[in-house]
Formats: C-alpha cells, sequence, structure tokens
C-alpha cells in the first residue's frame, strides 16, 4: 500500500505539473497580443528566397523575417511607421529592394544597422539608393576596431551621397514612440567592446501587448549587461 501510495503522488505530481505549463502557455498565448505567427510567402509579393512574418490583424502591424540565408533583415510595417533592421548580405540588396516594392513601400522611415558586419548591412546601399529612406541608425565604433572593408566604405560613402541623417544607435535611445507603438535601442553601452559582434544594437519594438527583441550578433557579454 506505501508503494502504491508513493507511485500515486509521484504520477499526480508530473500530471499537474503539465497541467499547470499548459495552462501557462495558454495565458501567455492569450497576453501576448493578437499577432498571429505565418511562414511562406504571400501571392503578391516576390522575395525569391521566402520569408516569415507576424501579423495583427486587428490592429494593422507586420513584422516580416526576410531568409537572407546566414545574415539578418527584418522589416516592420505600422499604420504609423516602416522600420528596416539591417539588409542582409550585398547578393540580397536587390531582392529585398524588390520584396519592399512589392509590399508598396515607398519610404523607409527608420532604417537601423545593427552593426558593420556584411552579413548585416551588405543591401543597405542598394536600399538607399532606390528607396527613400528617413533616419539611419549605426553604432559608434572605437577607432580600434573601426573596419575597413570594402562593403562599410561604400555604405559609408552611399549614405553621404543620399544626404542622409544618421543617429547613433546605444543604448537609451528612443527610435519611435506613440501611443501603443515603440521602438526602442537597449544597447550597446559602450563603444570600445573589442568585438563587432557587441556594437549590435539591440532593439526593442513593442505593439500593444506584444514585444519583438531584435539582437543582431550580441554575444554573452551584451546579454549579461541587458539583464
Amino acid at each position: 500500500f506505501t508503494n502504491f501510495a508513493i507511485y500515486f503522488i509521484i504520477v499526480s505530481v508530473i500530471y499537474l505539473k503539465k497541467i499547470i505549463c499548459l495552462m501557462l502557455c495558454l495565458s501567455m498565448t492569450v497576453l501576448s497580443g493578437c499577432f498571429l505567427k505565418m511562414v511562406g510567402s504571400e501571392p503578391e509579393n516576390s522575395f525569391s528566397d521566402g520569408y516569415s512574418y507576424i501579423k495583427d490583424n486587428k490592429n494593422g502591424a507586420t513584422v516580416y523575417f526576410l531568409d537572407v540565408g546566414q545574415a539578418d533583415c527584418t522589416f516592420i510595417k505600422t499604420p504609423k511607421l516602416t522600420a528596416l533592421i539591417d539588409a542582409g548580405n550585398v547578393s540580397d540588396g536587390k531582392n529585398i529592394v524588390e520584396f519592399l516594392q512589392s509590399l508598396g513601400v515607398q519610404k523607409i522611415d527608420h532604417l537601423i544597422n545593427t552593426h558593420p558586419h556584411e552579413d548585416h548591412l551588405g543591401g543597405m546601399s542598394a536600399v538607399i539608393k532606390n528607396i527613400s529612406v528617413g533616419k539611419i541608425y549605426m553604432p559608434k565604433i572605437s577607432r580600434a576596431d573601426m573596419p575597413t572593408t570594402g562593403v562599410y566604405n561604400e555604405l559609408l560613402d552611399t549614405i553621404e551621397q543620399n544626404n542622409c541623417d544618421v543617429y547613433t544607435a546605444k543604448s537609451g535611445v528612443t527610435v519611435f514612440e506613440s501611443d501603443n507603438t515603440s521602438l526602442k535601442i537597449l544597447s550597446p553601452y559602450g563603444t570600445n567592446y573589442g568585438n563587432l559582434n557587441n556594437y549590435s544594437a539591440v532593439t526593442k519594438f513593442s505593439y500593444y501587448n506584444t514585444g519583438i527583441l531584435i539582437m543582431g550578433d550580441a554575444e554573452t557579454v551584451i546579454e549579461k549587461e541587458l539583464i
């Protein structure tokens, strides 16, 4: 009888934990807002490598995650703002431009480069040359860590030639904030990391009850700073 009682208690605890976890998951789903996750391409869009997106049908916002291989490219579109965070490799530029144009995007209000690696800024020159851009945000890099790649220098030249306004991406910067929408930069905290990944502009997009954290290539040291 004692063994049976112990067995019964153990089984009960296991199933109780599962029930509690299920209830928590359901609660988080309800509290997370109205965003619905979709994968694949909508018929009217032509991004050749595909993409995934989450969409708030109720409040009219969509966040697109473009498939640019190992690279990063995120496009945010709400009734009040458009923002492009990173733009893949150089070879992705043309496809990204075509994708944005297929959505009817005529202006990108905020263009954010998380950090100066080619797989994050490669396609930005093409974007700036073909689509109107409002403000550009880039992290301030120390002289010792400043990249000298041709891709990075081309982006700087393109920015200068198109008279774009450039702002420093750093902790505490609010890119946009209005009513239930905000786009804020949480990191970097400093300008001398010795590692370009850790200069990543960590961005938080908040829309009603949903928050999306876009980390760039931030490594452990930045994760600890954020915590």
